[in-house]
């Protein structure tokens, strides 16, 4: 199901004011990657485990808000996400407790670091994981998710990209797993691994 037909059936009410703004935003020139076929991907990827979720509707807002402001020259895109999903939250969601909004805001937030705050809270594991399923994609796959990245940073000279994401990606790979749910450890954990180790022996290979 295409993103915007899923906003239509989640806020038939909303005008399209706010969707037209979402769509604006991964739309905008200088993405490559984190754009509207990035938040389908999340989707259609998320369908396969719905029935493992508490909250379906929340961790759709995570999913279409988490990359809503994405400028890689700035440090400050998941907090500006964030407030921007609660100032949609504020117009649109007068239905839901605080507590919910502050878990979507949460879950916003730490897609920063990609490690739960709360290892009880499945929906946020999920979330994540949805997120980082792009690591274990098949190689030829992976690789075009490489290049868009590097697209994205083309701000950045060559030398210094070769020293900066390796060291990105070697942070992935300290972790004892980068997949946090069962599931997507045992369907991602070792393609994502090798894809990692990979792209890192390429770039330091000069």
């Amino acid at each position: 199901m295409e993103v915007a037909k899923r906003w239509n059936l989640m806020f038939p009410e909303d005008g399209s004011n706010w969707w037209q703004q979402i769509r604006n935003h991964y739309q905008e020139s200088g993405r490559y990657y984190h754009t509207l076929n990035h938040i389908d991907c999340m989707f259609k990827q998320m369908d396969k485990v719905v029935g493992k979720l508490q909250d379906t509707e929340a961790v759709s807002l995570a999913i279409l808000f988490h990359d809503v402001i994405y400028d890689p020259t700035k440090s400050d895109n998941e907090q500006r996400s964030a407030d921007l999903f609660r100032q949609f939250a504020v117009e649109c969601l007068s239905d839901w407790q605080e507590e919910r909004i502050q878990k979507v805001f949460d879950w916003i937030l730490a897609t920063q670091k990609h490690q739960a705050s709360d290892e009880k809270c499945l929906d946020l594991m999920y979330f994540l994981d949805i997120d980082l399923q792009v690591l274990g994609w098949p190689v030829a796959q992976y690789d075009v998710y490489a290049s868009q990245i590097r697209q994205e940073y083309s701000f950045v000279s060559e030398d210094i990209y070769r020293q900066k994401r390796p060291e990105v990606l070697k942070n992935f790979l300290k972790r004892l797993r980068l997949y946090q749910t069962d599931d997507f450890y045992e369907e991602f954990e070792i393609q994502a691994r090798s894809n990692l180790q990979r792209e890192i022996s390429r770039l330091e290979s000069g």
